[in-house]
């Protein structure tokens, strides 16, 4: 992906450890050495105050400042990676970074959520559908006439005490749908031993891993 990896080792041989090891430490390599990557993380930094409706030139907690001239430089920061990466002949330094983070300013922005715990919970449910999968692989007759989507709502909202409106929406269905499913599948599991049982595998399963 363009941001990402997805990867299925076979992990007879070599440390999977070692080996993720040298593949993501090569490309960090690879990336932080070109000239552009450095000046873009550089403006993704000093930028990062906008999210919090903070001027990022006058931010207490960044050394952007240091690079407008606004502040003095502490004697640790070293701009001319940057600054040389930039260079123009026909603007000072200061006035050339100023130029760049304005850019930077006019790029389209993603809306902020309101709720910061959205992400959070949406890897949290992908994290959670992907365990019970691999954990019940094989085990499906245990559930029944209890779908895999039911189940990993009913694991979700009733024993992580997830939202239901959280669940409701990785899925696309109603939070009253959430809460009715986990009554289901609680009361099937109250009568059924072998459900039960499939149910506390695959919520131990995510549970250490997490």
């Amino acid at each position: 992906m363009p941001n990402h990896n997805h990867l299925e080792p076979d992990t007879d041989g070599p440390r999977l450890c070692g080996m993720m090891r040298d593949l993501d430490g090569n490309y960090a390599r690879s990336f932080n050495e070109d000239a552009v990557g450095v000046a873009h993380v550089s403006r993704y930094i000093h930028l990062n105050p906008v999210g919090l409706e903070e001027s990022p030139f006058r931010y207490r907690w960044s050394s952007c400042g240091s690079y407008l001239g606004l502040t003095e430089a502490p004697p640790w920061l070293d701009r001319t990676p940057v600054t040389t990466i930039l260079r123009n002949e026909d603007l000072s330094d200061l006035e050339n970074y100023r130029r760049y983070l304005q850019e930077g300013l006019e790029l389209p922005r993603r809306p902020r959520k309101a709720d910061p715990l959205s992400d959070f919970h949406e890897e949290w449910m992908r994290f959670l559908e992907e365990r019970c999968i691999e954990r019940l692989a094989g085990k499906e007759s245990l559930l029944g006439r209890i779908s895999l989507r039911s189940l990993v709502c009913y694991v979700a909202h009733r024993i992580h005490r997830m939202p239901a409106q959280r669940v409701a929406e990785y899925f696309g269905v109603s939070a009253a749908t959430v809460r009715n499913v986990g009554t289901r599948v609680h009361e099937r599991a109250a009568k059924d031993p072998l459900l039960a049982e499939a149910i506390r595998s695959a919520t131990n399963s995510a549970t250490q891993i997490w």
